[in-house]
């Protein structure tokens, strides 16, 4: 979930240590393409066990115009509000969306099942 970002954690609103103790599992992945068909943008889907809505959500957003990889995560806080890796915080994930990938349309979807156990973190 947070792989290959590790060397940057210090200067990210979300890490590890913030997930709640428990198993989340990969319910869904989506990817989904601009008309044009040169920027894709896949969406991972966590789940803690027990919980009916997605608790994190992993985005990377792929350009092959602009040779251009985005990546962010989400994380469901305690409050139930939502916080984007670079802090702000929005009542709902879609608030903290960038405008540009309404255009988007679903190319596919599937489920890898991964699975992250936290053993520590927030109780």
């Amino acid at each position: 979930m947070f792989s290959g970002i590790t060397e940057n954690e210090g200067q990210l609103a979300n890490t590890r240590r913030d997930l709640i103790v428990g198993v989340y599992t990969e319910k869904l992945c989506a990817k989904f393409i601009n008309r044009a068909g040169d920027i894709a943008i896949y969406y991972r889907m966590y789940y803690r066990d027990g919980d009916a809505q997605p608790t994190v959500i992993d985005v990377i957003a792929v350009s092959v115009v602009e040779d251009l990889v985005y990546f962010c995560d989400y994380m469901k806080l305690e409050s139930g509000e939502w916080r984007c890796s670079d802090g702000r915080i929005s009542v709902d994930f879609a608030g903290l969306t960038p405008p540009e990938s309404e255009g988007f349309y679903l190319q596919f979807e599937y489920t890898n099942g991964d699975v992250i156990e936290v053993t520590r973190g927030t109780p």
